[in-house]
């Protein structure tokens, strides 16, 4: 009898991990099929691994996901519901595809709780504040997309799309030098994509901004400066956005009229970071004044100076291109320059 009930045993060990087994291998051609962006036929797959373990939070986020791409969001949320009440991988990235979920109906309140809920159970994870900001930035409330973007940007400093994000708002409210720092910042993690091209397009308008040049009755040139937060001007941010107007201001000057467009961005640019270096922000704590802005002065009087300019600006110009690819060796000691800064806090 002992012999029988320990074969019985052993055979509904080796059932349960053929069973485990199966589950997971069938999980793995559901994924190819999935990653092939063949969302249908994966979910043949992930169904026959669902009748096997119907709870199995793995199981269900990859049903929620295909359906997702499907465009089926009723089925998608319902699997992702299961998934979510496991404290696992597969749980935490089933509360966001939730939040995206919520976000898309147009039920952001639901969204912003999703993604709260998933910070409560998961702590400070740089994807949930991220798309909470995102969420929090369609409702227009910019406030807290700020604080969830640089919450995110806290947790996970090389995140290049919460530098961007955080960008985008400060453009949205005319906080221009505001906008400029995590710009320059995305543009050092994410060099040379489409995306790239457009936040230097972005660096250039924010620098052009804020000064309108005409001709006047006798064909003189004059130069307006507009100044676009007339109540913030007392501020140190407000006081950077009209030192941006005046640089441009001066490029407009005769003076200058010779120089090239790399010579005013080197010059500019390193201006503004010296000038808001310079500014006296009392008690203000922040991720501005304890890291960007001290950063970036480093930066600009560093023996590397050259080298950062070249490289942010790669993206829209060839000289620039052309200029990184050929002082490799530069670029590296720039890097480990980098890894060994310590910036004051």
């Amino acid at each position: 009898m002992k012999f029988i009930l320990s074969l019985l045993l052993t055979c509904f060990s080796i059932l349960c991990v053929a069973q485990e087994d199966s589950v997971q291998s069938i999980m793995m051609r559901g994924i190819d099929y999935h990653d092939n962006g063949q969302y249908d036929l994966s979910l043949i797959e992930y169904q026959k691994a669902y009748n096997l373990e119907p709870k199995n939070a793995f199981v269900n986020y990859e049903m929620a996901l295909s359906h997702y791409y499907l465009g089926n969001k009723t089925r998608a949320e319902k699997f992702a519901k299961t998934a979510s009440n496991e404290a696992s991988e597969n749980g935490l990235q089933a509360i966001i595809l939730l939040g995206a979920i919520y976000d898309e109906r147009g039920d952001h309140k639901k969204s912003i709780k999703m993604y709260r809920e998933g910070i409560k159970t998961f702590g400070d994870y740089y994807l949930l504040w991220y798309n909470l900001g995102v969420t929090a930035n369609t409702m227009k409330d910019y406030a807290l997309a700020e604080e969830a973007f640089l919450k995110a940007i806290n947790n996970k400093l090389d995140h290049a799309g919460s530098h961007y994000a955080l960008a985008s708002i400060m453009m949205l409210q005319n906080r221009r030098v505001e906008a400029l720092y995590p710009l320059y910042f995305f543009l050092m993690l994410e060099a040379d994509t489409d995306r790239s091209e457009m936040a230097f397009s972005d660096v250039v308008r924010l620098m052009q901004r804020g000064v309108v040049t005409k001709r006047d009755e006798n064909g003189q040139l004059v130069i307006e400066l507009q100044v676009q937060n007339p109540d913030k001007q007392d501020d140190p941010m407000g006081a950077g956005d009209l030192f941006l107007s005046m640089l441009q201001a001066a490029n407009s000057n005769v003076d200058n009229a010779d120089k090239t467009e790399l010579e005013h961005f080197k010059t500019n640019t390193k201006d503004i970071f010296m000038f808001m270096n310079n500014q006296d922000f009392g008690d203000r704590k922040d991720f501005f004044t304890t890291y960007y802005i001290p950063f970036f002065a480093e930066i600009v009087e560093s023996n590397y100076y050259e080298t950062f300019v070249h490289y942010v600006r790669q993206s829209a110009y060839p000289d620039s291109q052309a200029w990184v690819m050929s002082h490799t060796d530069e670029l590296g000691d720039f890097f480990d320059w980098l890894d060994n800064l310590e910036v004051d806090q």
